[in-house]
């Protein structure tokens, strides 16, 4: 068995347990992530990881024979930005149940600033990498989740928006 294939028997198995487990939970458990920032790091940046529809498929598919009740969150790699969404179609995963989901972290130089080697100092609203970022230009951002809701008639959900305490405007 190759390693990737290891890895998915392996995490199938994990989420059939886990949904095994918490498929007769309250509304305080409305839906499953399993992957909300599919990426595979690299020095160049991040990539999507390969056959991360089929993953999620074969996901959901576990979960849908002893789920068929919770949502089930997707996300186009890398790191579930709002901009992976533009020309992106939706999976061909078939399922009433599916939200399309994305972490705002946009622009990355003001939410991720201090974070590592990345430098502090960056304000927001202003012109960050050459760009000015204000509240229309995040509206801007966000507006492909409008689309590609319109286009899925999926539900989409925006999180994990956020920066670190020490910058300037959050």
């Amino acid at each position: 068995m190759t390693s990737v294939v290891a890895f998915n028997h392996l995490s199938y198995s994990m989420i059939n347990i886990i949904a095994s487990r918490f498929k007769n939970r309250g509304d305080e458990l409305s839906a499953y992530e399993v992957m909300g920032e599919p990426v595979i790091q690299q020095k160049s940046g991040g990539k999507t990881p390969p056959q991360l529809e089929n993953f999620f498929a074969n996901v959901l598919q576990t979960i849908r024979k002893v789920d068929k009740e919770r949502w089930f969150l997707l996300s186009p790699g890398p790191w579930g930005k709002p901009t992976n969404y533009i020309g992106f179609d939706g999976f061909n995963i078939q399922d009433d149940r599916i939200i399309y989901n994305a972490h705002m972290y946009l622009p990355d130089q003001f939410t991720h600033q201090g974070i590592r080697t990345r430098p502090k100092g960056v304000e927001y609203p202003g012109r960050i990498k050459g760009e000015h970022w204000d509240r229309k230009m995040v509206e801007e951002k966000l507006a492909i989740m409008k689309k590609i809701s319109k286009e899925t008639q999926l539900p989409n959900l925006y999180r994990r928006v956020s920066s670190g305490r020490w910058s300037k405007g959050s």
